[in-house]
């Protein structure tokens, strides 16, 4: 374990290497690492395996939005980068609670894995649009 000082904490398991290419190459990897967990987690049907791949993916969920709030702020000016920060949060924690009765409902519509399916297709999509939309700004000064 180690001690950093960006957006990972003490005790964190993860390397420093993790994010060794700028804040967001490492959001990537978190994110690959993600995407590559919730195409696992629904294929498991022994439930220590499942106590482990659950684990991994908490895991790789957390270092993925840890580094959305370092990317907010070298996006934003100063002015406005603690109101980013509490619109695009707050958003994504709104939809995201609608998150159970989507999976619930399909889950009983069709099967839990298929349900749990859609996070590796949002996470697909977040990998797509965070590499082609949004540039790195490593060497930049924050304004």
């Amino acid at each position: 374990m180690h001690c950093s000082s960006d957006v990972r904490s003490c005790g964190d398991p993860v390397p420093p290497a993790v994010g060794a290419g700028g804040s967001q190459r490492g959001g990537d990897q978190f994110q690959a690492s993600a995407l590559a967990t919730a195409f696992i987690y629904p294929q498991v049907t022994d439930p220590t395996v499942l106590l482990f791949a659950g684990f991994a993916s908490g895991i790789t969920l957390s270092g993925m939005i840890g580094g959305y709030g370092a990317l907010i702020s070298e996006s934003y000016p100063t002015q406005a980068r603690a109101t980013a920060q509490n619109i695009l949060f707050n958003f994504g924690r709104g939809v995201g609670g609608f998150g159970p009765l989507v999976v619930g409902w399909l889950a009983s519509k069709y099967s839990l894995p298929a349900a749990l399916s859609l996070l590796v297709i949002a996470w697909a999509i977040d990998i797509v649009v965070t590499v082609t939309m949004i540039k790195e700004r490593r060497g930049e000064p924050l304004t």
